[in-house]
């Protein structure tokens, strides 16, 4: 008889292989325990996962969505029916990778509600040519019901009448504010994360936890993601915990007012570097986490531990930012202006 597999195991080693792969690069960084929070671990009776699993990927957001249409009211994740769930098994999936569940903030919905503004102003059709001109000749003609004259008369009347519509379309596109209903799909990106719990939108913690009980009893694991590199340009450590983010200088926002930003005023008034590729501009919608800083490593240990207590596997979005070198050719010049090193030691 086959040993039976302490429960969460998997995920433990998991873990224990992206900390040792953190400490390699950063040093050592304390031990977290998956499940520690009281979150469930997976269900014993599930098989060994196998080496390639086929993964079935489901927008979270788009998800509950067709199911409030479905419904007639609010979904949430565990929405989902016994006929949706004994679908994904029956394909042949071993997991279900539940893509942007976390709790996002106001700032990125309002920057994806004024992008899609922009998109629409742009889209929206230009000023119309200037009305076809009567044909030359007598004054007198242009009372005349000839052909040339009608076409003339059509014409300005058409122009005067798509000039009208344009100016109604541009003034309805300004007067959509942010939450109105032509606006309510842009609820910004799903990895501007305020916090690593279920988006209230969505059901919260205890929706997903049912969801992946029921996922369980069909023998399929639940995936989620992990976003290492930033989290929400409005997250509260932007004032609580500078520290634990890339900061810039008023030069930095006048220089490169796409990747840095302000927040707040007075006393508590910072400048923050937006989350980016070193390749790319910054995201608008992130703030850059600092990983010089050995407190920011404890802390996104907390936050991985907390999501691999919530699921049965991770998918760590642009993890290769973090690598030293990569971080270091992105940052090294604007950590070293704030007195601090890539070794993270002051």
């Amino acid at each position: 008889m086959a040993a039976k597999r302490r429960p969460g195991a998997a995920r433990a080693r998991a873990l224990l292989a992206c900390i040792v792969a953190l400490e390699a690069a950063w040093g050592p960084i304390p031990m977290c325990v998956p499940g520690a929070d009281g979150a469930s671990p997976a269900s014993p009776q599930l098989l060994p996962l196998v080496r390639s699993p086929a993964v079935y990927q489901l927008d979270a957001r788009v998800m509950t969505r067709e199911l409030t249409l479905r419904k007639g009211s609010p979904a949430t994740l565990n929405d989902l029916s016994d006929n949706d769930l004994d679908g994904f098994a029956e394909a042949g999936f071993d997991a279900v990778y539940l893509m942007g569940v976390w709790q996002t903030g106001d700032h990125g919905i309002l920057s994806a509600q004024k992008q899609l503004l922009a998109r629409r102003a742009e889209a929206a059709p230009k000023n119309p040519p200037p009305p076809v001109p009567p044909p030359a000749g007598d004054v007198v003609a242009l009372d005349t019901d000839t052909p040339e004259v009608a076409a003339a008369k059509a014409a300005a009347k058409a122009a005067a009448a798509a000039a009208a519509a344009e100016d109604g379309r541009l003034a309805k596109l300004q007067e959509d504010g942010p939450g109105q209903a032509p606006l309510e799909a842009a609820v910004g990106s799903p990895t501007a994360i305020i916090d690593y719990s279920v988006h209230a939108d969505l059901g919260g913690d205890a929706a997903l936890a049912e969801l992946r009980e029921r996922l369980h009893e069909r023998g399929l694991r639940v995936f989620l993601d992990f976003v290492s590199n930033h989290m929400a340009a409005d997250h509260p450590w932007t004032i609580t915990n500078p520290q634990y983010l890339v900061r810039g200088s008023p030069d930095d926002v006048a220089r490169e007012p796409h990747n840095y930003y302000c927040v707040g005023e007075g006393a508590v008034a910072g400048i923050y570097a937006h989350g980016r590729d070193p390749y790319f501009d910054g995201w608008q919608d992130t703030v850059q986490l600092n990983y010089a800083s050995g407190a920011l490593q404890e802390e996104m240990c907390e936050a991985l531990a907390k999501v691999a207590g919530m699921c049965d596997g991770v998918r760590c979005e642009m993890a290769m930012l973090q690598c030293p070198s990569v971080f270091e050719q992105t940052w090294k010049q604007h950590l070293e202006g704030n007195g601090i090193s890539c070794a993270g030691k002051p």
